[in-house]
């Protein structure tokens, strides 16, 4: 009977590792990142500029922040100044009493495409930039974005 009870307890142990993330229960940390996007030879604001926000791989970060009411992309008013929002999943792994919900972006990547400009893709380590807010909620001010005219012969 012992061997037996062990032997569930044993089975029970080894398949808690293979839990899918598709079940966690963590929450989605809540981004709202601002910014402006400016020419990069005179300085001044691109208006109309259209912005993606991507965290680490990519997958974490999908279109519409999991079918929230948040679009997939963000475009700048006539200032150049941007104001999105990106969701990330917080799950780091399961753990022997439920999920852990921990994890933190370490990568944010923005695409940048806005008319007579090139198409630029920025990455930022976020160590170096100066996160604020809540637990779930946070805020990111990034320094301006700068693009290059189309026809800079680059």
């Amino acid at each position: 009977m012992n061997i037996r009870l062990f032997t569930v307890i044993f089975v029970l142990f080894a398949l808690l590792p293979l839990k899918q993330q598709a079940f966690a229960k963590c929450a989605f940390a809540k981004y709202t990142i601002t910014g402006t996007v400016q020419d990069e030879s005179r300085r001044q604001a691109i208006s109309n500029a259209t912005l993606f926000f991507f965290f680490d791989d990519y997958k974490s970060t999908l279109s519409e922040g999991y079918k929230t009411k948040y679009p997939d992309f963000f475009t700048t008013d006539t200032k150049g100044i941007f104001v999105a929002t990106a969701f990330f999943d917080t799950y780091s792994g399961g753990g022997l009493f439920g999920d852990r919900c921990n994890s933190k972006p370490k990568r944010l990547t923005v695409i940048i495409t806005a008319s007579g400009y090139l198409t630029r893709r920025v990455i930022f380590n976020t160590k170096h930039l100066n996160i604020g807010g809540e637990t779930l909620d946070h805020t990111i001010e990034l320094p301006p974005i700068l693009l290059y005219a189309s026809n800079s012969g680059e």
